[in-house]
Formats: C-alpha cells, structure tokens, sequence
C-alpha cells in the first residue's frame, strides 16, 4: 500500500501491472472533475469509460469533486477528451448488401445529429530539468476541437466522460500528470436550481447503465481518503 499526496501527485506506479507483454499499461495519470467550492448539492458519481473499460472513480463530497484514473501506457503521450450527455450517442453496426441475418455486433458510436458535446486533444508533454539532479517534468498541453468526421463518429480509443458539456468551463493541465476539468461556477443556475441540478446528474447517470454492459468492469482500487492524502492499493493480477 502507498501513500500518495493528492497536491503533488504526478504518477502512480503500480505494482504488479507489468508483464511480460508490452501492450500492458504501466502507469495511471489522475483525472479531477472541480465543482465550485460553494456549490451546497451533493455530487453524483460520472461514469467514464477508456479503452472500452470504465474507469475507477472517487468522490469527495467535502471537496467538492471526482477523481478518476486512466491507463497509460510507456509510449503514449496523446489523448482524446470526449465530454457529453450519454443520450447524444448512437451505436452502429456495419451492414452488408450480403448480410442475411441481423448483427448485434457494434462497430463504433457516432453522436447524434446537432447535439452538444465539447472534444479536447490532451498531448503530453515531457521537459528535462536544467541542474544537478535531472528528472523529468510533465504538463499537458490542451486544444478544444470538433469532430471532423462527417458521420461524427467517435474515435475508438477516445475518453468518455459522461456530463452535461455546457457545465464544462475549462481544462488544466500544469500539474504534472493530472489533469483536472473545471465545472463552471453557475453551474447550479445552468441546471435551474439544486434539485434540478441533482435530477440531472442522477438522469445522466442512469443513461449510463445500457453502455456499462459493453465495457468491461472498471478495476477496483483500493482507495481511502485522509485529509490531503489519498491511499491507494494496486490491483492484484493473477497469473495465467
């Protein structure tokens, strides 16, 4: 178990995600979802899925935000944000002329027609310390853009994040590997009141429940919050 401060944490290496293929992810970046501090309603959980997974999710009442942890691997150092409402998206399957049968086989989610969403390339990128004692420093760079594809189909290894994408204000990335997705502070009179604000999240929520059967179970880890501290257990991996 390993105790890792919240305010400066940057990666988590975790034991026991290494094998002997190189396809497997080696280090977790953190993720925040930052609700105004005043905001008095409670939040409820996002769901977001990466890489056809759900991601591990925290809530922090007090603090008034979510945490979540996505996969990287060594060589990936660019990622895909996708933030809107579950109802926008459509799932296709391909359909041939020879087909004579119906298939249930997805083959990719597009959104629908004029709906909102909000799309960030998240590139990371690493810079070397000057000085005695180099080491490697990371920061995101992030650009706002559209889906260009004329189906408006998502990109296969996109992150999903599941919310209202007018509720989005800004994304930072200066924190090393975490990068956090502020919510704009009006966001309770964007919804039209607290309760209607909390409706909202719980309805958003629930559209989730029909994309949870095609992604794989999110990965359980261990976590417990103390004050400033979070605590956190890698996953256990059994050999094959």
């Amino acid at each position: 178990m390993r105790i890792v401060s919240i305010s400066t944490l940057l990666v988590l290496l975790i034991s026991g995600m290494l094998t002997s293929r190189i396809t497997e992810a080696s280090t977790l970046v953190l993720g925040t979802i930052q609700y105004p501090s005043t905001l008095k309603a409670l939040i409820s959980p996002t769901r977001i899925y990466c890489n056809g997974k759900i991601a591990s999710c925290s809530v922090d009442q007090q603090n008034k935000n979510i945490s979540f942890f996505l996969p990287r691997y060594d060589s990936q150092y660019s990622f895909k944000l996708l933030i809107v409402d579950p109802r926008s998206i459509e799932w296709k399957n391909y359909q041939s002329k020879y087909q004579t049968e119906a298939t249930n086989t997805i083959s990719y989610r597009k959104l629908k027609e004029g709906d909102p969403y909000k799309l960030y390339t998240l590139l990371l990128v690493p810079e070397i310390s000057s000085g005695e004692g180099k080491h490697i420093k990371y920061s995101w760079r992030i650009r706002q853009e559209l889906l260009h594809d004329k189906e408006q189909r998502i990109p296969d290894d996109a992150i999903v994040l599941h919310t209202d994408p007018h509720w989005i204000s800004h994304l930072d990335g200066s924190k090393g590997l975490e990068f956090t997705v502020y919510m704009k502070k009006n966001v309770i009179e964007l919804a039209g009141s607290e309760v209607e604000f909390r409706q909202k999240m719980n309805e958003i929520w629930a559209a989730t429940l029909d994309s949870d059967t095609v992604h794989a179970p999110e990965t359980q880890l261990a976590m417990k919050q103390v004050n400033n501290r979070i605590i956190i257990a890698a996953p256990l991996h059994h050999a094959a």
